[in-house]
């Protein structure tokens, strides 16, 4: 093996993706809100 690669154990790769999705959900949760308040206070179709 490559001194340059690492080993990561599988807990280290379940936090990895548990990370990523939290990231994932945090955005389209942001983007879905700010939809919302551009809607109400603009009146405003974002969805196109």
């Amino acid at each position: 093996m490559d001194k340059s690669q690492k080993v990561i154990t599988i807990d280290e790769v379940d936090e990895r993706i548990k990370e990523h999705i939290r990231d994932v959900l945090a955005t389209a949760i942001a983007k879905s809100l700010a939809r919302t308040v551009i809607k109400e206070v603009c009146g405003e179709d974002t969805d196109t």
